[in-house]
């Protein structure tokens, strides 16, 4: 049984800045912190802004993704979703405006997906213990327990209250969370006046370009099973992009691979397809959908693509042992890739 550690194989994708040989890179400001159980990376480019100005804005865009970590994490016990995990059936608990938002957003998608996205899997997730050294798969009758208290609907939310249905009910927003953050992250930055910027939580990323850097930002996608090569690209001016991937965490057992993201319907990891990178106008739009689109697989999944507007996606599966994909329409025209995955006609 091996484990692949959650930090390693996090970066699920590249956004690199491509320049033609002719032009001079211009000067830019990364900065990458931990947050958010990943690794984040704020860069601005801005040639009229002095060093003191782009830092103080990095600075405080990385003070609003600590601040949503320390409102949404299940790590933190003091966080607000773990106090609202520990609450009873039908008490209330009062919610701020962001834990509100991260929940509404992730029952209206849960709700257009036919539950695809369940923030209420959590305790389902928590019997599968991937965080653990040596995780393994839990009895069968212990997750159709669990499954009993997983339905998003039994969320009732209503004017920044909170209540939830049935008791043991847990959530987890970590496939909404952190596209949030994201968000709040570049809003910052734009707020303090900077123009061009790139806020990349781990994959979960988006973009704002302008006179510097517009046409020259592509978005690498990872190979799914070699972790040394890349296998396409699109480019990508302003806006979000997310992947969700069976290779991010995952243990192996008896030669099967057991993947973190679990089908709310089964319990068990969802089967349909290895990757799903989806496009959006925000980060947490594109975090939320890759996971749903993810369970739902390649038909579903891009039905819903073609369905949602200003929304794209990238869905990469097995099909008779061999990795395949497809591409909604958006991007069907934006994409080069490698001869080494086949596309499903």
């Amino acid at each position: 049984m091996v484990f692949m550690s959650r930090f390693l194989f996090q970066i699920v994708f590249l956004f690199l800045i491509s320049l033609s040989c002719t032009y001079q890179r211009p000067q830019n400001t990364d900065e990458t912190r931990l947050a958010m159980d990943t690794f984040v990376t704020i860069s601005v480019y801005d040639e009229d802004k002095s060093e003191k100005e782009i830092q103080t804005a990095i600075a405080a865009a990385f003070d609003s993704i600590f601040a949503i970590e320390t409102l949404t994490s299940n790590y933190i016990d003091s966080s607000e979703i773990s106090r609202l995990n520990r609450m009873r059936a039908f008490d209330e608990f009062e919610i701020s405006k962001p834990v509100e938002e991260i929940i509404q957003t992730a029952i209206e998608i849960g709700a257009l997906t036919s539950g695809a996205l369940d923030i209420t899997i959590l305790p389902v997730l928590k019997l599968w213990n991937f965080d653990a050294d040596s995780p393994f798969v839990p009895e069968h009758s212990m997750i159709e327990t669990q499954l009993k208290k997983v339905n998003y609907k039994n969320i009732r939310l209503h004017s920044s209250r909170l209540q939830f249905l049935e008791q043991g009910m847990e959530i987890d927003v970590g496939s909404v969370a952190k596209g949030y953050a994201v968000d709040r992250a570049v809003e910052t930055l734009i707020s303090m006046g900077m123009r061009e910027v790139m806020v990349n939580a781990g994959g979960d990323l988006r973009s704002i370009s302008g006179p510097v850097t517009r046409g020259r930002r592509r978005v690498w996608i990872q190979h799914p099973r070699d972790r040394s090569k890349m296998w396409g690209y699109f480019p990508l001016d302003t806006g979000s992009v997310a992947t969700s991937g069976d290779y991010e965490r995952f243990f192996m057992q008896d030669g099967e691979r057991y993947h973190h993201i679990l089908d709310p319907k089964s319990g068990y990891p969802a089967r349909r397809c290895i990757s799903a990178t989806v496009t959006a106008k925000s980060a947490m739009e594109a975090d939320a959908l890759a996971t749903a689109i993810f369970v739902l697989g390649p038909e579903k999944g891009l039905q819903l693509a073609e369905q949602i507007e200003n929304i794209d996606a990238i869905i990469i599966f097995e099909d008779d042992n061999q990795i395949a994909y497809v591409v909604s329409s958006g991007l069907k025209n934006r994409f080069k890739i490698d001869d080494g995955l086949n596309e499903l006609k």
